[in-house]
């Protein structure tokens, strides 16, 4: 081994690599993130620390403006996580925007927030779109660097939405089609919305950031060649350490160059062994300088609930070399740590540097660390007895602590195992002492407190008659020192003996409470929230939403009506009986207009309460009807004219509503139809005291849409009775009077 003069270049440890870094390797992701964010599309790189996603996004923001594509880059963490209320954190972020595209000044920005009002996501929304795209004419890319600094805070959400609405508004303004984003972190899609109510994040194109490829990394064989005979053969010796992991890679590089010896051909495998095992893995904790392998081991360990499972699952790979991927919530967190990467359908340890650090030995002084330690000596010898000494097992008071101190946290198998077995033991040895304690439900026998759960859950009605009437599963929690549990059962049965179902419900519950296991229902309406439109009045309808719980057990409690016209809801909610949640809907003397409230279910024994936004619009009826009947000559008498009056409603859906009147007293109105597609009215006309002659009128018509008249008009005739009358009356007089004057006149001639 000989020594050489250390060379000027330099690898870059941590942090993100200058625009024009010798030592930045391009990868796949590099072409694909650019092309993407140009074609406008929004993506996300989220992955483990220290992959070079800050890095990624340097070089695609270079490449973006100098294609005239105007970039913007805000680190979340520059804001604040704690302590900041929704207004100051949406204002600082539209600062740090309009700072970073350099098209406006801070207190201009300050200026147009206060002159605002609003919620601060709505402001931030009329920002994008009445001053970053009405000022910046090119198409626009937002960078958001470090998201999973913003997760933990309660408004998270809307932030979320707010970008999900900016994509989806293309449709509808092709504006925003000129902006898109790119979020980097760590973090999973499933977190960025993480309200069930709320539609997922379910937009955009996932960037998959592998480590570094054998093809890709020559420029980092650069700085080797003044140490190393075959630059090529060392840079594969040090990708066989650190599986293309970026920061170790760059690291490694960086040991070499800055190393007194020089690699010779043949050496490079012992030497760049020597290098890893000196620098790295021995007495990691304190070489750990910039951090890495603390931050995978702080990111494991950070929450107690949910660290012996990451560290059971590790261990599981570990033993087991790989094992089959099934991104479920506990994978993808182990993923997020770094430890383990998916390749193609199998889970397995990054790199061999990992598997020395974080081997077997150190996950069982992990394991250990975690639990009590009456519990840790127990369990170590269990396990080194291969699970066969049953001396080992917990008994008594302390399988008790050790089933509080389990309660909640997501255990490994080896925990889970070595108190299920526990668990049984305790059991056979009951039954030894004091006599067969078994119980079934419809020859299924229960085990254990967990089967018990189950079982009840399966079968209410026997556990119904158990809890209540033969007192079986009171005798059987006492014969298992489930003395708690069994005084707890007495009390439900006091408690609820008017509602046995419900107290089942409550039953079990505690006993899910116990184990740590979720207790409550979740419940949920498909649809969550109902939205009518346009409807006309007199609109009828029963919409039935489906009712479908995520969790265990049901859910019962009150229903306030929301008090919008035309609508009725059930008093009560009780999703032990009812698969539908029924709204029923009659506007038949709704006023046009818009309406809009929520239904508000309070769910008894949870406290929680369940909300169905519901809104719909009122419109008028568009209807047919006569302007003017003319009923023609009428005679003397009464007359009847039948189903002579019609209004149809002419709007789908729609139906009337009214009654008709006259001043007129002769005229009887009579109705065959109050409500309906069409309102239909028969006339009775009584002309007895009427003198002869033309009659016009009107009827007024009152009805849900609205009131109208329609004129009626008709002629009564004469009768035979007045004419006869009338003839007397003129002709008789008539005729003495010509009798007079003749006899008169002829007097008078003759003499």
């Amino acid at each position: 081994m000989s020594t050489a003069p250390k060379p000027a270049y330099k690898y870059q440890v941590g942090g993100s690599l200058a625009q024009d870094a010798p030592s930045y390797v391009v990868r796949e992701a590099d072409q694909e993130f650019y092309e993407a964010l140009k074609a406008g599309e929004l993506c996300y790189v989220l992955n483990s620390r220290q992959m070079g996603k800050s890095s990624l996004r340097v070089q695609a923001m270079r490449r973006l403006q100098a294609n005239g594509i105007a970039c913007a880059v805000i680190d979340i963490t520059s804001i604040g996580s704690h302590g900041i209320d929704p207004n100051q954190w949406y204002e600082s972020f539209i600062g740090r925007l309009a700072r970073s595209l350099g098209f406006r000044k801070t207190k201009e920005v300050e200026t147009w927030w206060n002159e605002r009002s609003g919620s601060p996501v709505d402001r931030l929304y009329l920002f994008i779109e009445e001053v970053l795209l009405a000022d910046i004419p090119q198409n626009i890319v937002i960078f958001i660097d470090e998201i999973d600094s913003i997760l933990n805070l309660d408004f998270n959400d809307d932030f979320f939405a707010l970008i999900r609405a900016c994509y989806n508004q293309r449709a509808d303004n092709l504006e925003y089609r000129r902006l898109t984003f790119a979020l980097l972190g760590v973090a999973t899609p499933s977190d960025l919305i993480q309200d069930k109510s709320r539609t997922s994040f379910n937009i955009g194109k996932a960037i998959d950031l592998r480590g570094f490829q054998l093809d890709e990394v020559q420029p980092l064989t650069e700085g080797l060649k003044e140490k190393a005979d075959t630059p090529g053969n060392v840079i594969r010796e040090i990708l066989a350490w650190t599986g293309g992991q970026p920061f170790l890679t760059q690291k490694l590089c960086q040991l070499v160059i800055s190393s007194s010896f020089y690699i010779t051909l043949g050496s490079e495998a012992d030497l760049i062994k020597q290098l890893v095992c000196s620098r790295i893995i021995e007495n990691w904790e304190y070489q750990d300088e910039p951090e890495h392998l603390r931050t995978i081991r702080d990111r494991i360990l950070r929450n107690e609930q949910r660290a012996g499972q990451m560290l059971g699952l590790y261990k599981q790979i570990l033993e087991q070399e790989r094992i089959p991927s099934d991104d479920s919530l506990e994978q993808m967190e182990l993923r997020l740590t770094g430890l383990v990467l998916k390749r193609q359908a199998y889970l397995e340890v990054y790199n061999r540097i990992y598997q020395k650090v974080f081997d077997k030995n150190w996950v069982n002084k992990q394991l250990a660390e975690l639990r009590p330690q009456f519990y840790r000596e127990a369990i170590t010898a269990w396990l080194d007895s291969k699970c066969q000494v049953e001396s080992w097992l917990l008994r008594g008071e302390e399988l008790k602590n050790a089933q509080k101190w389990a309660a909640g946290k997501n255990l490994s198998k080896e925990d889970n195992d070595f108190l299920n077995a526990s668990r049984e033991l305790r059991t056979k040895e009951l039954e030894e002492s004091l006599g067969p304690t078994k119980l079934k439900f419809k020859n299924e026998e229960v085990f254990s407190v967990s089967d018990l759960i189950d079982k009840c859950d399966k079968y209410p009605d026997t556990t119904e008659d158990y809890l209540f009437n033969r007192k079986y599963l009171e005798e059987w929690l006492f014969l298992r020192s489930e003395t708690d549990l069994a005084n707890l059962s007495r009390k439900i049965v006091d408690k609820y003996k008017q509602e046995k179902r419900r107290g089942v419900e409550m039953f079990v519950r505690e006993l899910c409470r116990h184990l740590g296991r979720p207790p409550y229902p979740k419940i949920f309406f498909e649809p969550n929230q109902v939205e009518l439109g346009e409807i006309p009045i007199g609109y009828q309808h029963k919409l039935s939403l489906k009712i479908s719980n995520n969790g265990r057990g049901f859910a019962w409690g009150d229903v306030i009506n929301p008090n919008l016209p035309g609508l009725s809801v059930p008093e009560k909610f009780d999703s032990s009986t009812d698969t539908t949640f029924d709204i029923n809907f009659d506007a038949i003397e709704v006023e046009p207009g818009d309406y809009q409230g929520s239904i508000f279910i309070c769910l008894k024994e949870i406290e929680y309460t369940y909300r169905i936004p519901i809104s719909y619009k009122i419109t008028k009826l568009n209807i047919s009807k006569p302007e003017k009947l003319d009923l023609g000559v009428i005679s003397h008498g009464r007359h009847s004219f039948t189903r002579k009056l019609i209004i149809t409603c002419e709007s789908s859906g729609g139906r009337l509503k009214g009654i008709a009147s006259t001043k007129m007293n002769e005229i009887e109105i009579r109705q065959h139809s109050s409500e309906g597609q069409s309102l239909e009215f028969s006339l009775t006309i009584d002309t007895t005291n009427l003198e002869a002659g033309n009659y016009n009128t009107e009827i007024t018509i009152k009805t849900n849409t609205g009131k109208f008249q329609v004129s009626i008009c008709f002629k009564k005739s004469l009768n035979c009775g007045t004419i006869i009358l009338l003839t007397a009356r003129i002709c008789l007089p008539l005729g003495l009077v010509m009798f007079l004057i003749r006899y008169l006149l002829g007097n008078y001639l003759s003499g």
